[in-house]
């Protein structure tokens, strides 16, 4: 007894042997219990392992080896799939052999989607061109070695920790193979996935450690991932089923479908990517926004943001603090202190030692004066200027006010140099020390900066760089965190009454409101950026000695810069600790503000007369004065509704929705973005896709809509719908709040008319029932059947006050049916690069993204990858041109189909596509359905990158065959793969047809056309209303 036998059912001579294809004699005869008996009473000889397998034991659910599991595989698909023309029943084994077979995972350890993308996504991987059967096959042989796990359940770290402790289990053998050559007494010790704890499985349910006795699986996880489809079992205790599927009902359908084997499944692939929770009180999006675990997973650290949750709980990750107790406010003053302490204490010991790390030394003309006051509290104060030094580098005059102190602050020049010190004998009071820190001032900004605060990165020069910007910004504010990193204020607002609230005051420090530049009625001085222009223009002093000793001066004097014509802006990027209360306290503060705020409102009574009045209700219509207050609006708020927030790299329209937005700004709108599907990366990683004075709502979704409308549907005047999905989507919200267009008026851009497509899907697809049309029969409107889909699409838009189009003919088609004005709004391409030239590049690019498998962009890929690429290869020798495929890549999308080819690779989503444009030779578009107009074609062409696309994208440019492009037939892969070839090889015909593109993109994409358009659009929409 003993080897392993190859097994050659469908197996291609072209291929590897896979090492699932064996039947593994000594495994065989040991995993089945009396296999020896049931052979020989069926006639078999003792060693006749193969045959009885093949006759009998496939039929009894039998697996060949350790790497195909019979059963679990049966599980998975569908009895009829097993059937064969005449009518026998297939093994799975016998099914998997075959190709379509092979798209399923033959095993409880390993997903052959996910596997085939990650590796795709890793190194583009292409496993046929390498000589593999499958993404199984090329993990067996290659993919361990790779660092590439077969599953989530399966973490090679983990599991090599556990071949140290047992090496006789998986001696000459793979990570895999040894695991599951271990008894369930070792295996069930030990965790090899972060998403599954076999010992909490064991004990929450009893009955399991039984079955695994029995025989019936090998292991607690073996038993887990078998019954998933059945049974709501949880994984861990870091994961409840039951909770999953009732806190997200919208799942449930899904899993009765088989889409998801349970929720934890769906949990893996796109819950906790969605930012869904596992458990009750546990907030993943929190965990994920810490800066160590959001460092760490981007890295690769760790295979998702769960997995790093499951492992710091059990103590296996660096701390981030989610887990510590929360600190009261208190505590972290304390902690603030004793840090100022510490440094207190090194800056004192290496001034001893004759070096001064305090240099403020100014060799030219400073940018900015720095005003402190201080009245003792020494150690805080070094604190505060040791981080004012780190943050800003720039040349500034630092001018320091000892204000009747009687500690250290005396001496404390000894540890300081280049800072000018004014001392008082007596405590003269934080306003009276400014105004005379003012007067020795000389740079043309003032920063007055509280003793007792720390800062982020940049803060400092952000707020210099937004003033330089804006000659009306007379004060910059800052976005205050107190010390447990809760909001002091994100700017603040004034009531008519002359109190004052701090903007999202108590919220935590990335609240989506807080993270826009708006203006503000004022802001502290803890952190306040000042112009002494305007200074002057608003007074003959700094601060009014009305309000000595202090408190309100900082609000009269933003009030009074307000009434001289300058702007108060709140700016996010001005981070900055405060400890609130920490060089007075909080009794005589209190007594002081009541003082002052009489004296405030006697001082500004009319100003305040026209000011909202107090309620929190109204902190969203007043947070920012340039938009509300009695007097009217001065700018305009709109509100921008989107499948996600848009963004560029997500392809698809979104970049035009992006530029529609960062146009909106210029042009001097307050823009609102709420994206229907909740987004789950931090907003940091795309803040700087839009102008600083956009508000993203990025922790909302279309569930938030109604709660949303009810409290701000007054401050917008316009709604600026993305996609006519959408407004499906979301009109039954507005007709809930009854929101007619009378009162808030909707623009509905519909990026695309999708009938068109549809026809050609159909077309394409053969579900048109017989009934086939030209590419000219999909846009005329004498088409029944086109003219059917239309109103289909577009019966909702007489709720619409205007229909945006991308181009004529889409807008043409829209006013056939829609009842609204139809409106044109193209592409804008600002940026136009020739790039390298014909000698410099090579290859082939496809550049797309592939958000599910019914778009355009997969079926393109697949005509592509399965028909032009092998033709393209034979006219040109047989040697393959290298093909780059890039683009965002939706979770679940199955890329198996796109593999098969050598020379081909495959890098996902790109943040800055630019290098790829610059280094390929050739841009193709084989788009066989679509509408609007292909932004991915004036993308191409302003990068100076040539084109081969269909004559259906040539027809919605309006570009012609030979002059801006090559375009060959929708289905005439032979002509695709001819024109792609002879444009990489003819640089006449590519420096023609470069040259041409770029000048029709100039034409079709101009700046001040699109802002044109865009601003007649918007102020057509006010008009009408």
């Amino acid at each position: 007894m003993g080897g392993k036998i190859f097994l050659s059912l469908n197996f291609s001579e072209d291929t590897t042997p896979s090492p699932w294809r064996y039947f593994d004699v000594e495994w065989y005869a040991q995993h089945y219990d009396g296999i020896q008996e049931a052979m020989l009473a069926h006639g078999y000889q003792e060693d006749d392992y193969v045959r009885f397998y093949q006759e009998i034991g496939a039929g009894w659910g039998h697996s060949p080896n350790v790497f195909f599991d019979e059963i679990w595989f049966r599980s998975s698909l569908p009895e009829e799939k097993l059937e064969t023309e005449e009518g026998r029943a297939l093994s799975g084994f016998a099914f998997y052999c075959q190709k379509k077979g092979q798209e399923q995972s033959p095993h409880w350890l390993f997903d052959e989607n996910l596997y085939t993308k990650r590796a795709f996504v890793s190194g583009g991987v292409n496993f046929q061109a390498l000589g593999f059967e499958n993404g199984w096959a090329h993990y067996l042989k290659n993919g361990e070695q790779e660092g590439l796990s077969p599953s989530p359940f399966f973490d090679l770290q983990l599991v090599g920790r556990l071949a140290r402790l047992f090496p006789a289990y998986f001696k000459g053998r793979g990570l895999l193979e040894g695991w599951l050559n271990l008894p369930a007494k070792i295996s069930d010790l030990y965790r090899v996935s972060w998403y599954f704890d076999p010992c909490f499985y064991l004990e929450y349910y009893p009955e399991a450690a039984q079955e695994i006795a029995s025989g019936k699986y090998i292991n607690a996880l073996h038993r887990y991932l078998s019954l998933a489809p059945f049974k709501k079992d949880n994984p861990s205790s870091d994961f409840d089923e039951i909770y999953y599927r009732e806190a997200n009902p919208d799942i449930v359908p899904f899993i009765k479908r088989g889409n998801f084997r349970n929720g934890f499944d769906h949990f893996l692939r796109c819950g906790a990517r969605e930012g869904r929770s596992p458990l009750k009180d546990v907030s993943l999006r929190a965990y994920g926004a810490l800066p160590i675990v959001r460092s760490q997973c981007e890295s690769g650290a760790w295979d998702s943001i769960f997995a790093r949750f499951v492992a710091e709980k059990n103590g296996y990750a660096a701390e981030s603090g989610f887990f510590s107790s929360e600190f009261s406010e208190n505590q972290t003053k304390t902690y603030f202190r004793e840090t100022a302490e510490e440094v207190s204490k090194n800056l004192l010991l290496t001034a001893f030692e004759g070096v001064k790390i305090l240099d403020f030394s100014v060799r030219e003309a400073p940018a900015v004066s720095v005003l402190i006051v201080a009245h003792n509290q020494v150690s805080l104060t070094l604190q505060t200027l040791l981080s004012l030094r780190k943050n800003y580098q720039g040349a500034m005059e630092v001018i320091l006010v000892n204000s009747g102190s009687d500690d250290f602050i005396k001496e404390i020049s000894i540890l300081l140099k280049g800072v000018r010190i004014v001392h008082y004998e007596e405590n003269i009071g934080y306003l009276r020390a400014c105004n005379e820190a003012y007067k020795l001032a000389k740079a043309p900004k003032i920063l007055l900066l509280n003793n007792d605060i720390r800062f982020f990165p940049k803060a400092v020069e952000n707020a210099l760089e937004i003033m330089e910007k804006e000659p009306l910004a007379g004060a910059i504010c800052a976005r205050l965190v107190r010390t447990h990193m809760m909001l002091q204020e994100a700017g603040s607002i004034l009531w008519e009454d002359g109190s004052a609230y701090g903007y999202r005051r108590e919220d935590e420090a990335n609240v989506p409101e807080a993270l826009f530049q708006r203006e503000a009625d004022y802001g502290s001085a803890a952190f306040l950026l000042l112009s002494r222009y305007w200074i002057d223009k608003a007074g003959e002093t700094l601060f009014e000695t009305l309000y000595l000793p202090a408190y309100f001066e900082d609000t009269d004097l933003c009030t009074r810069l307000r009434k001289a014509g300058a702007k108060v802006i709140y700016s996010p990027s001005c981070l900055v600790e405060h400890l609130e209360f920490g060089t007075s306290g909080n009794n005589d503060s209190h007594i002081l503000i009541q003082m002052n705020l009489r004296k405030f409102i006697a001082q500004h009574r009319e100003w305040l007369s026209e000011r909202p009045t107090r309620s929190v209700l109204n902190a969203s219509k007043s947070r920012d004065p340039s938009l509300f207050g009695k007097k009217g609006k001065e700018r305009r708020q709109i509100l921008f509704i989107e499948d996600y927030v848009p963004l560029h790299r997500l392809g698809s329209g979104y970049g035009r929705s992006a530029d529609i937005i960062g146009e909106m700004a210029t042009l001097g709108w307050q823009v609102t973005i709420f994206p229907i599907f909740k987004t789950t990366e931090p907003v940091w990683r795309f803040q700087d896709a839009f102008p600083e004075t956009v508000e993203i709502m990025s922790e909302c979704g279309l569930e938030d809509l109604a709660q949303f409308l009810e409290e701000r549907a007054e401050i917008y005047d316009l709604v600026w719908v993305g996609r006519t999905h959408n407004w499906h989507r979301v009109q039954p919200f507005f007709k809930q709040q009854n929101l007619t267009i009378a009162a808030l008026p909707v623009i509905l851009d519909t990026e695309v008319i999708a009938a068109p497509r549809l026809l050609a899907y159909e077309n394409l697809y053969k579900q048109n029932f017989g009934k086939s049309f030209s590419i000219s029969e999909m846009r005329d409107v004498k088409n029944p059947r086109l003219l059917e889909e239309l109103e289909r699409e577009l019966q909702v838009t007489h709720h619409c006050t205007e229909i945006v189009c991308v181009n004529a003919k889409d807008a043409k088609l829209a006013e056939e049916v829609a009842w609204p004005p139809v409106k044109i709004l193209g592409h804008l391409m600002p940026h136009l690069d020739v790039g390298g030239s014909f000698e410099s590049r090579e290859g082939i690019l496809f550049f797309g993204a592939l958000h599910s498998e019914d778009s355009p962009n997969y079926d393109s890929l697949l005509w592509l990858t399965q028909e032009i690429l092998p033709l393209l290869d034979e006219m040109n020798g047989g040697v393959p041109l290298p093909v780059t495929i890039a683009g965002f890549v939706a979770e679940g999308v199955d890329l198996r189909p796109l593999s098969g080819r050598k020379n081909l690779r495959f890098l996902g989503a790109v943040e800055n596509p630019e290098s790829l444009f610059n280094q390929h030779r050739v841009f193709v578009a084989p788009t066989r359905y679509a509408g609007g107009l292909p932004y991915k074609l004036h993308e191409a062409a302003a990068r100076g990158l040539p084109i081969v696309a269909t004559d259906m994208l040539a027809a919605q440019l309006g570009w012609k065959d030979g002059e801006e492009l090559l375009a060959a037939p929708i289905g005439d892969s032979q002509r695709f793969a001819k024109l792609t070839l002879v444009l990489s090889q003819d640089s006449v015909l590519w420096e023609k047809l470069r040259q041409k593109s770029l000048e029709a993109v100039r034409q079709d994409c101009d700046v001040k056309k699109f802002q044109q358009a865009l601003e007649d659009i918007l102020k057509a929409a006010l008009d009408e209303n």
